[in-house]
């Protein structure tokens, strides 16, 4: 029935995003026998068929093991005998059952679809329409749930659309297929937020649809496109005090063009203040992609400086010290030594580094920082000279269901959520300047929108020199820039709020036997616990 091309192609599909295309779903028509509507979905160019659970009209053995399993989605439509339906879809092993979710709470047939995602490899699709009242039948289903992660949302957009912030408010959501007829202008939003199933109810509406869904995209700039690849993954943030960087990530890393004109730029200003033969040196020089900024700023101020290029990594060094060779015609002094215990032979007059995380501080710029500028001359200067980490409230369903643990801190793409309120200054650091390295932020927001608080979102701008910033706040982004990503602070027990609801949190930054971390606690609307007292999941080695 399905070829092996066809099923590695369909694999392929489900477990990756592509933004050009959508998989398309259409119901088979039993009438003339499973394999004939089979055909026929196939024939409308359609890549998932969808079957009725509570029809007697095809057994198991009108298709392969490999089809059912790739090809078929189960569709409860009768609301008699649910647990017998869902058997069904567990014996035949589909991979995901669309379930209608009754207006009424019918605890019955949800504790049957709990069973079912406990029992077998299928995920759920709850079908709701797309109306406020869709959206308070979710809100008041989610909870039953508690975000398990095999849990979505077939949204019904077949009907009017509802307001903006409704629709907003299902960006948030884990919506894994889009009924649609009507190519609505508002499915715009949700495609972007990476919906990319279709269940088609009226195959002819196909065309129209592919042109909301390439619209969606065609004005999306290429940060938000690289975002969106992401979306969905919670990562741990990088240690670079604790282990030691690869050569894809210091890839990754350059490959930012906005973020190294912008330290191009800082570095400029400074040096026109300096005269020739100012000590500069990069620290965490990584591969080199600050080297090659500072020796384009000395040259079109016209300075001669003394160039120094500290790292520790022994695989980086390797490559500045070939790059010194080749490139720099060995106009560079590289130093093999961690920053925090070397002294340099005379004064250091610009200290540049690249030691800022998506929260800021998290990859420990202040506690390497510190011991070298000690070393600074009198009138030295640090690129950058501060920096700002912010925090939101943050609605999202998809991150709550793909974060297991509930007291570490993640890096993520924040395509399928929605801030609850603008982001707020948590912590700041200066450089040169008095360094406290423990710090206390208590904030408090009123909430936009109708939603549910599964976090906080985590963001930083610093300021490189006067009037040159770099940012992540979604307020102030920097435009085009995709060098970092923002991070997210989970809560054990996500709330509901309402438009104008105060949420209060507080952060704290702790040091202590060579760690650094981060503790959160909610205490507004409600009191909730203390997050990663002590550093007990998550800290930072320094």
């Amino acid at each position: 029935m399905t070829s092996l091309q066809d099923l590695a192609r369909l694999r392929e599909r489900l477990q990756t995003s592509d933004f050009r295309r959508l998989t398309y779903i259409a119901e088979v028509d039993l009438q003339d026998g499973l394999l004939a509507g089979l055909q026929a979905v196939a024939a409308l160019g359609n890549e998932l068929a969808a079957v009725d659970l509570s029809s007697s009209e095809f057994l198991d053995r009108d298709l392969d093991a490999a089809t059912w399993r790739q090809r078929i989605v189960g569709r409860v439509v009768s609301s008699a005998d649910v647990p017998a339906q869902l058997e069904r879809a567990v014996y035949l092993g589909l991979p995901a059952v669309i379930f209608p979710l009754p207006e009424a709470l019918d605890r019955l047939a949800l504790r049957a679809v709990a069973e079912l995602v406990e029992r077998a490899p299928a995920h759920v699709w709850l079908g709701t329409p797309w109306s406020e009242a869709g959206w308070d039948r979710f809100d008041a289903t989610r909870w039953f749930f508690a975000h398990h992660p095999k849990i979505h949302v077939a949204l019904d957009t077949t009907d009017e659309p509802p307001a903006a912030e409704v629709v907003e408010r299902w960006c948030a959501e884990p919506i894994e297929v889009l009924v649609a007829s009507e190519p609505w202008a508002e499915l715009a939003p949700l495609f972007r937020s990476v919906a990319e199933r279709v269940f088609l109810t009226s195959p002819e509406h196909r065309p129209g649809i592919e042109a909301t869904h390439r619209s969606a995209w065609s004005s999306v700039s290429a940060r938000a496109r690289h975002a969106a690849g992401f979306s969905n993954n919670a990562i741990l943030p990088v240690e670079p005090l604790g282990d030691d960087v690869s050569s894809a990530t210091y890839e990754l890393i350059e490959s930012d063009p906005v973020k190294y004109r912008r330290y191009q730029e800082a570095a400029r200003l400074v040096l026109e203040d300096k005269p020739d033969g100012a000590v500069v040196a990069v620290v965490g020089a990584g591969r080199g992609g600050l080297v090659d900024e500072v020796r384009r700023a000395a040259r079109l101020v016209g300075r001669k400086i003394d160039l120094l290029a500290l790292e520790k990594n022994p695989g980086a060094l390797r490559t500045l010290t070939a790059r010194n060779r080749r490139e720099w015609r060995d106009e560079v002094t590289i130093v093999s030594a961690d920053m925090r215990y070397w002294i340099p032979p005379k004064p250091i007059d610009v200290l540049v580094s690249e030691l800022l995380g998506g929260f800021g501080d998290n990859e420990l710029s202040p506690e390497c920082l510190l011991p070298i500028e000690r070393h600074l001359a009198a009138d030295g200067v640090s690129i950058p000279r501060a920096y700002t980490s912010f925090v939101a409230p943050l609605f999202s369903s998809s991150l709550a269901m793909a974060t297991t643990e509930r007291e570490q801190l993640y890096t993520v793409a924040l395509n399928r959520a929605r801030l609850l309120a603008p982001a707020k200054p948590c912590f700041v650091f200066e450089h040169p300047g008095a360094h406290r390295l423990e710090q206390h932020a208590p904030l408090r927001f009123t909430s936009t929108m109708r939603g549910v608080v599964h976090g906080f979102a985590g963001f930083f701008e610093t300021e490189l020199a006067e009037d040159v910033r770099l940012s992540i706040v979604p307020d102030s982004h920097t435009e085009e820039m995709r060098s970092w990503s923002p991070m997210f602070f989970p809560i054990a027990e996500p709330f509901g709020v309402d438009a104008g609801d105060e949420i209060a949190v507080d952060f704290f930054r702790r040091t202590g036997a060579g760690r650094v971390w981060y503790e959160w606690v909610v205490s507004a609307p409600a009191m909730g616990r203390l997050h990663n007292a002590s550093g007990r999941v998550y800290a930072m080695r320094s």
